[in-house]
């Protein structure tokens, strides 16, 4: 009985020592990660901040003619479209707007603004 019991603590410190060896080793292990965090600190701290995306500018409002020269497919001489379809009075505005589509680009103009 007394052997079995010398065995059992032998056992038993034998296993503690395993034990107290695994600690070390995870303390190691976290003194590595310690330091590895560290250095990302240091480089985060350090470096430029990303670029901050701007806000997309704020609608224009869809009753505003477009300013200055363009030219439309099927005409490919720029000129202010707007200008042009009321250049010859009010009662052609209404056929000149339809004939080359002006009512994204001359809405007062064409009379169709949108709220």
């Amino acid at each position: 009985s007394t052997c079995e019991t010398k065995s059992q603590i032998d056992n038993i410190e034998s296993k503690v020592e395993s034990i107290e060896n695994e600690i070390i080793d995870i303390k190691n292990e976290m003194t590595d990660v310690k330091g590895t965090l560290q250095t990302i600190l240091n480089i985060l701290r350090t470096s430029t901040p990303a670029p901050v995306q701007s806000t997309p500018a704020p609608a224009v409002s869809s009753c505003i003619d477009r300013k200055g020269a363009w030219a439309i497919n099927g005409n490919n001489r720029p000129r202010n479209w707007c200008t042009w379809a009321k250049k010859q009075g009010n009662e052609n505005v209404g056929s000149r707007c339809a004939q080359w589509n002006l009512y994204k680009d001359c809405p007062k103009t064409c009379g169709d603004c949108n709220p």
